[in-house]
This record gives C-alpha cells, structure tokens and sequence, in this order.
C-alpha cells in the first residue's frame, strides 16, 4: 500500500515503533492495512568520541565480506571510509562532526552534549550500517517487531562477521589470525538492549590485545550510542 522513508531527525526524537504507529495511523485513513509492517531498510549508527587517528590504517587492516574499501578525504582532509557501498550490506565510518556542518544536522549538537560531548574535545565519528531487505529476509527479520528484537544480533553480525578492523602484524600473514583493533572491540561490544541475539557470533577474546597495547593505543570513549534510519513497507 505504501512505501515510508521517515527521516534521520524525526528518529532522533522518537522510537522506531512510535513513528510506524504514527505512520499507521495515517494509512488508515487512506486505506486498510491487512497486514504488518516490512522493514526494506535499516541504518544502525553509533556516534563516538575517540583519540584514534581514523586514518592511521591501511586498507588491510579491514577485513570484510563487501567488495569494496574505500578512503575519503575533502580538499585533502580525510573523511573516513565506506565499505561495501552498493551491496545488501554496507558500512561508514565518517567524522560526523565535520558533515553536518555541510548538511546542517545541528540538532544532534544537544544530543551530543547530554552525553558529555563538549565542543572544544576531539571530534565526533559516526560508524553506520545499511542493511537492505534482502540481507533481513536471508536472517529472518523482515517485520518491524522481529527487526527491533534483533538489534543486537544484526549489529553482532556486522561487526564480528561482515566486518573487523584489526592491528596488522608483518609478521604473520593470516590476517584473521591479527589482534582486534581495540577501537573496533569497543564498537563491537555496543549493547542494543534487546532481547533476541540469533545472528550473535561474538569474534574469540584471546583476539583482543592487552591493556598495555590499548593503553599504547590510546582508549576509545563513546559518545553516543544510538540511530536508527529505517524505510517501512506497508
């Protein structure tokens, strides 16, 4: 009956199952809805605050299912990096700081600032997944109620599974063999709050480096730990 694309800054302000009710109710008076709400897409982002230099890395460094791995920069300034644009999965890891001032996102500054953010800290950078319907439908989680009951996994999924940053060692040539990136363990480890975990695959703690190597590294803070983008079928 209808396809609803609800925007990035309206679910700021509300949860993904108020704004399909509030969608719901406004399809009803257009039609007769015989049947629940399909997710065709969902975006999970989380914001954070690190002392990492995100540019540090190679492209070795990523190991992933996508096909593609790509660095960004503006007038020379580095951006972040996207990989696997154009699949049913995709990531990005951008300084969000610096695109909203381009896109004019300023109401995620109060957002931000609740959490602890203050403006003259290091910047804000925003690690986000698409996941398209056919990727749902291969998982399982096609309705709206089975979607928000699996955050956990599909996050678990992506980012121990599809995707992993990890500490390249010249010394070993078996890549999966690498150390997690401390970054991409703090990342990884974002509790959704839900319940169901079926798609959950957690990567081998003796993976994680020590604390001396963190420490080395510099800690990671999150800032932000939320976001939601998600297109509706009806």
């Amino acid at each position: 009956m209808a396809y609803v694309k609800p925007s990035s800054r309206y679910l700021c302000s509300i949860k993904p199952a108020e704004a399909e009710k509030h969608l719901r109710h406004i399809l009803n008076e257009l039609g007769t809805l015989e049947s629940s709400t399909h997710v065709s897409r969902i975006n999970l982002c989380a914001d954070f605050v690190s002392h990492e230099n995100i540019e540090s890395w190679g492209r070795e460094a990523w190991i992933t299912r996508g096909k593609k791995i790509d660095a960004h920069a503006i007038n020379e300034k580095f951006t972040g990096w996207s990989i696997g644009l154009g699949g049913k999965i995709s990531c990005r890891l951008y300084n969000k700081l610096l695109e909203i001032h381009t896109s004019s996102r300023t109401d995620l500054i109060p957002l931000w600032k609740e959490t602890g953010w203050q403006e003259d800290g290091p910047s804000i950078w925003r690690v986000e997944f698409q996941l398209m319907r056919d990727m749902l439908a291969e998982h399982g989680s096609i309705g709206l109620d089975g979607v928000l009951s699996n955050l956990n996994g599909l996050w678990n999924y992506t980012t121990t599974e599809w995707l992993r940053l990890m500490l390249p060692n010249p010394d070993d040539q078996t890549r999966t063999r690498w150390s997690i990136h401390p970054l991409w363990g703090y990342i990884s480890s974002i509790d959704w709050e839900t319940n169901k975990s079926p798609l959950s695959r957690s990567f081998k703690a003796t993976q994680i480096p020590g604390d001396k190597r963190i420490l080395t590294l510099g800690a990671s803070s999150m800032a932000c730990l939320y976001g939601e983008a998600w297109h509706y079928r009806f």
